[in-house]
């Protein structure tokens, strides 16, 4: 396995800090009200040290704890000075630039947004720490949050505040002027509250990027794939990424940011345009290297199609390819390493995939498991993802002709852009 070695700058949060902050403003509210209940109003002069000390946590809690470590990246996690990040509470990991210097920006599962960045010397370092991790781009997927930089929300304030005005409506019916003339403003103040988090609902841009393609969902639509193929450039332009497709105007998206400075926001917002943009890129040279045996397996994948064959008989076929058996219906013999390469590929249908994943599974090594769940890993289709892990784990034969049968009844994945997945 790689494993990525280096003595150098680490960044983090002050999490340590924020709960401290939280923990003393919990006991000191819990004090004042003891000491209120006893003594009366006047003893609210017990929070005045949250007043002072509060104001000072917060302030110094906004800048990140920068540290010299040493940093060991493996399949285990990450040490920062011989403290482990197991791998499982990483998420995703992208390269940031910021000036002449190179992060490894890692997020982790934390509910909290917990982030590590650690500084490398240049790309191929980044793309180093990413593959001894497991959390480069031919290895897994990475999901990121974005805005839509043009977003109509014209048709859904009109019904929210529609929804006000039929509720003063209604209560000007069963009710009096007078109740109807108070309800109404309430009534509007609460179509306002709600609609404002409807509002920042359906400028939100979900992008999942994977080796096979990019899954995107705007808002509160359906989520849709673009296979890598569909598009034909990514860039960023100061804040926003800008994705060209084949067929189709450009989809422009606006990166996040959480300065309150404009001019540290919009910098901000470019240096994460710019990681994404970086992963997206890091996907598709990937693609195209898993796609490099396709045309030679593509006649040779034709060993795994059902044809006319029941259920069981294609299971029993797929059982037989993958033991070695000369199979008379196609007149080929496909080798396991060739399955391997099937199950890999982001071009091959998934059906298919799917197929050579059965057909390996009754004699897995110890080298095959790992390659074959790394595929499924680093599929952006979760559909697809769910099925291929399905079929790894499952205890019996038969608990996979379940998940095969879905995949055959499934439309197979188009090759054109903007197909929409549910």
């Amino acid at each position: 396995m790689e494993r990525f070695e280096a003595t150098t700058t680490v960044r983090r949060p002050r999490a340590l800090l924020l709960w401290s902050a939280m923990a003393l403003f919990a006991a000191f509210f819990l004090v004042s009200t003891v000491l209120r209940a006893k003594l009366g109003a006047g003893a609210s002069f017990t929070m005045w040290p949250l007043w002072v000390v509060g104001p000072i946590i917060a302030a110094i809690q906004r800048k990140p704890n920068v540290e010299e470590l040493a940093v060991v990246a493996s399949a285990e996690g990450l040490s920062l000075g011989g403290k482990l990040v197991p791998r499982a509470k990483l998420k995703s990991a992208v390269s940031r630039t910021e000036e002449d210097r190179t992060f490894v920006h890692l997020r982790t599962t934390s509910p909290f947004g917990t982030s590590v960045d650690v500084e490398v010397h240049g790309d191929d370092e980044a793309d180093h720490l990413c593959r001894a991790l497991g959390l480069d781009a031919a290895s897994t997927t990475a999901e990121f949050s974005l805005f839509r930089s043009k977003t109509s929300f014209g048709p859904l304030a009109a019904t929210l505040m529609a929804f006000g005005a039929a509720f003063g409506f209604v209560v000007a019916i069963v009710g009096h002027s007078r109740m109807a003339m108070i309800a109404m403003p309430f009534a509007l103040l609460a179509a306002f509250v709600i609609s404002m988090p409807l509002l920042a609902l359906a400028r939100t841009v979900k992008l999942r990027v994977g080796a096979d393609g990019i899954l995107v969902r705007e808002g509160l639509g359906r989520r849709v794939f673009y296979p890598h193929d569909a598009i034909t450039e990514v860039r960023a332009e100061g804040p926003h990424v800008v994705l060209e497709r084949a067929h189709g105007g450009p989809l422009t998206y606006s990166a996040r940011g959480q300065q309150r400075r404009k001019e540290k926001l919009v910098e901000e917002q470019g240096r994460e345009a710019e990681s994404v943009v970086w992963r997206i890129e890091k996907a598709r040279e990937a693609c195209r290297a898993l796609a490099g045996a396709t045309p030679a397996l593509g006649s040779a994948a034709l060993v795994l199609e059902r044809g006319e064959r029941t259920i069981q008989e294609w299971l029993d076929e797929l059982r037989r390819v993958g033991e070695g058996a000369n199979v008379t219906f196609r007149n080929a013999l496909l080798t396991r390493s060739q399955l391997v390469d099937i199950v890999e590929s982001t071009t091959l249908a998934a059906k298919v995939r799917l197929a050579a994943a059965i057909a390996l599974r009754s004699k897995l090594s110890d080298d095959e498991k790992p390659r074959l769940r790394v595929a499924a890993e680093r599929c952006v289709l979760p559909d697809l993802r769910e099925r291929m892990v399905r079929v790894i784990d499952a205890p019996s034969d038969e608990d996979v002709a379940a998940p095969l049968e879905e995949a055959d009844a499934a439309a197979e994945v188009s090759a054109s852009p903007g197909r929409s997945r549910m």
